[in-house]
């Protein structure tokens, strides 16, 4: 223990807290975005509800237990998402371009 090693720390927690805003902030921005273009919405009450949602969700995740069930959910999904949808997807529009020539 010393206070040199103190002030590290505190640097260390500060840089880590800046990446983890900015993940969360691409991540908002994302949403809003999409929810802009998809179901035209305006991207503040968007935000706003996203927001919301986050407050609530972290009012009721408490154990570390659901937290980490939460993340291996969207660690899978986004796996089969990446393996599977898209490459279903592109079988999809490829076997539809070649239909309508035809």
């Amino acid at each position: 223990e010393g206070p040199v090693l103190q002030r590290v720390e505190y640097l260390a927690i500060s840089m880590w807290l800046i990446k983890i805003l900015a993940n969360i902030s691409l991540s908002l921005w994302a949403a809003c975005r999409g929810m802009k273009n998809v179901f035209k919405i305006k991207p503040r009450a968007s935000l706003l509800a996203f927001l919301v949602g986050i407050l609530i969700l972290e009012y009721f995740v408490k154990e570390p237990n659901i937290f980490q069930w939460i993340s291996k959910f969207y660690l899978d999904a986004g796996l089969y998402f990446i393996y599977g949808y898209i490459p279903f997807m592109f079988v999809v529009t490829q076997v539809r371009k070649n239909w309508n020539k035809a």
